[in-house]
């Protein structure tokens, strides 16, 4: 009889024997980097929160500066931040969204930007300066004048 063939052997794929702690550690680590990474992304798409206030304060204050001449100088009241408008974040915003119009805080105008934070602060300011509405624009925002006597 003749010489036995030799079958050819093929080698037995490599396996690697990895512990359940070390498979869920490598699937922790891909969530992590998966999650960074659309934080990432996210936080570079949104605006921060100052560029995002600033961006409502200028929507809210849109309709009354369609309505508004582009040089006048107006009076301000407010019940937001404060009295002391030398360091008022609202003053400044509504200054900011209605440039080039002017705000000089107080009464001494003609007609006067209200900026209020609820109906009942509006009711309480219209009484407390003798003040009349022009013209509600929502949402806070008033155009006021002296009521007549």
């Amino acid at each position: 009889m003749g010489k036995k063939e030799r079958k050819a052997r093929t080698p037995d794929p490599v396996r690697f024997a990895y512990s359940s702690h070390w498979k869920a550690g490598a699937v922790l680590v891909v969530a992590m980097v998966a999650f960074a990474g659309v934080a990432l992304i996210y936080q570079e798409s949104s605006p921060t929160r100052a560029e995002d206030t600033a961006s409502l304060n200028e929507v809210r204050f849109s309709e009354l500066r369609q309505a508004l001449p582009p040089r006048i100088t107006l009076g301000y009241v407010s019940d937001i931040g404060g009295a002391d408008f030398s360091n008022n974040a609202a003053y400044f915003l509504a200054q900011y969204a209605l440039a080039p119009v002017l705000l000089d805080p107080g009464i001494n105008h003609d007609l006067i930007v209200g900026n209020f934070s609820s109906p009942a602060a509006i009711e309480s300011a219209l009484h407390e300066k003798n003040l009349a509405v022009v013209r509600d624009f929502g949402n806070g925002v008033l155009l006021l004048r002296k009521a007549a006597n």
